[in-house]
């Protein structure tokens, strides 16, 4: 395990640089430096995630199955973003990286079905971070967003099973690849922060991005219309779509309630929206309008990433944004 708040990097405001040469690296990161910190990764072409050479990973999860486990989900993790303290926010960056979670059972990998929850990225609470060009990977829970937590994802591949993007946050991907290798729950699972329960913005945005099967998708299910765009972990879940090409693994029906006995969904609460969707599975005409919203060109143009976080924080590069 590595942990980035020794006395060489200390919090002084100042920013800090780590640059990472290629090649695979077996570790836990743990970051709980406040100070503005940049992971870099060398890469041949930092536009594409493609094309990285530094591939960060684990093989934990939780065992969900045993009555004595300990760990929680931001346990088993590759990289974990932990403010000093629940009143300051971290400000960090990384370009063209990949986490990856592999699932290793007895010495045999496992990619046709999950182990337990496993996340390549837990942004914990409070804490302000950014992607640019990077991959994360696992099976079950990849990518959290705690409670108090801004996160911010441009250019980049998620892979998942089960509610592969989840948390109490705010979050925006964009021109962003989401990449299902099988579908359970959903592929995003939001709630309303209880922290912070009166800002509206708290919710996951995928915008100008893409949703398919992965490469590696499980060979053992029928994946054509099963995968569904979210799910409500509260009756406070928000989670929207914006200008996003869908292929044909996605449900016509979009999204879903959380359980069959548990539905979370409460009608004015549970915002669920989609705008401009194309592709296979983005048919807006076969959805159910009972559990979503297909907003308006008006709506839909109120909904930038600026007006989500607040403008323009200088914990996203909005340079690297304009140069693509």
């Amino acid at each position: 395990m590595t942990s980035f708040s020794s006395p060489s990097r200390p919090d002084d405001n100042t920013t800090r640089t780590i640059l990472i040469d290629a090649g695979e690296y077996h570790e836990k990161i743990i970051v709980t430096r406040r100070s503005p910190t940049i992971f870099a990764g060398i890469t041949a072409s930092p536009s594409s995630p493609l094309s990285n050479r530094v591939r960060i990973w684990q093989s934990t999860y939780v065992n969900q199955s045993d009555p004595t486990s300990t760990l929680h989900n931001c346990d088993a993790v590759v990289l974990s973003l932990v403010p000093p303290t629940s009143s300051q926010h971290t400000d960090f960056k990384a370009y063209n990286i990949d986490f990856t979670q592999r699932q290793i059972l007895h010495g045999t990998p496992i990619t046709q079905y999950q182990l337990g929850p496993s996340a390549a990225l837990c942004v914990q609470s409070s804490t302000n971070a950014s992607f640019y060009s990077c991959s994360f990977e696992s099976y079950q829970d990849t990518i959290y967003i705690g409670s108090g937590s801004n996160a911010f994802f441009y250019g980049s591949i998620v892979r998942g099973m089960t509610d592969f993007i989840y948390g109490e946050g705010k979050a925006w991907f964009e021109k962003a690849s989401l990449l299902v290798r099988a579908c359970g729950g959903g592929i995003t699972a939001w709630r309303g922060d209880p922290n912070n329960a009166e800002d509206e913005k708290v919710g996951v945005y995928i915008s100008n991005s893409l949703i398919d099967r992965s490469s590696d998708a499980s060979r053992e299910k029928n994946l054509t219309g099963q995968c569904h765009l979210g799910r409500p972990w509260n009756a406070d879940a928000h989670a929207v779509y914006l200008n996003t090409w869908m292929g044909d693994v996605v449900s016509q029906d979009g999204f879903k309630v959380w359980t069959r006995r548990q539905s979370n969904f409460v009608e004015g609460r549970t915002r669920f929206v989609e705008y401009n969707s194309s592709g296979p599975g983005g048919d807006m005409k076969k959805r159910n309008l009972t559990l979503e919203r297909v907003l308006t060109d008006h709506e839909a143009k109120q909904i930038i990433w600026r007006n989500v976080f607040g403008g323009a924080p200088r914990w996203i590069d909005a340079k690297r944004l304009e140069q693509q």
